[in-house]
């Protein structure tokens, strides 16, 4: 084969598949196309929020780390009800967004499901340093740490004033009674 002949096949290849590509529910005649790129800015913002945050506490409200069809609604200027409920589209993009129900009942897939195991690989990892222990433990180490600062203020004052003493004249410290 000649270069030729494979750059046309790589690029081939290439097109089959593009990366922009639309699922084949959003189209640009209704507000699919509009929800479809809103829930997908929101998810790029839940990310951000995801990586600033390390601890349990700081996911507890859903709102801040997934997705909500209101939030969406707001964007595109429509109502919930309208986009996810009342259109043609409307149970492909619900599937988008929540992802498919199992016969368990569970959801699977999904934009909301990516946040949320985003947020659990997050919250798994194991902290460092002062973060990862308990404030009684960083108390007690505070205060075990200020008292041998003070033992040594007093060892060093000691020390200091035995030199000043051993420095003084004969004569001094004979008046003075330190020997």
């Amino acid at each position: 084969m000649e270069f030729n002949d494979l750059l046309a096949q790589s690029v081939a290849q290439d097109k089959t598949k593009p990366e922009n590509e639309l699922p084949e529910w959003v189209s640009a005649d209704n507000a699919s196309l509009a929800a479809y790129e809103a829930i997908n800015s929101i998810k790029k913002e839940k990310f951000a929020y995801i990586s600033k945050h390390k601890t349990a506490t700081k996911f507890r409200v859903a709102k801040t780390f997934q997705v909500q069809k209101k939030e969406v609604a707001d964007k595109i200027g429509a109502t919930t009800q309208a986009i996810f409920y009342a259109s043609s589209y409307s149970e492909d993009l619900l599937t988008f967004l929540e992802g498919k129900e199992d016969t368990d009942g569970k959801r699977t897939g999904g934009i909301n499901g990516e946040l949320m195991k985003r947020k659990d690989d997050r919250i798994a990892k194991p902290r460092t340093g002062l973060a990862s222990k308990s404030k009684s433990e960083i108390y007690s180490s505070a205060q075990a740490a200020n008292k041998r600062i003070e033992e040594l203020e007093a060892q060093n004052a000691e020390e200091q004033l035995s030199l000043a003493i051993t420095k003084l004249p004969l004569n001094v410290r004979v008046k003075l009674k330190l020997t």
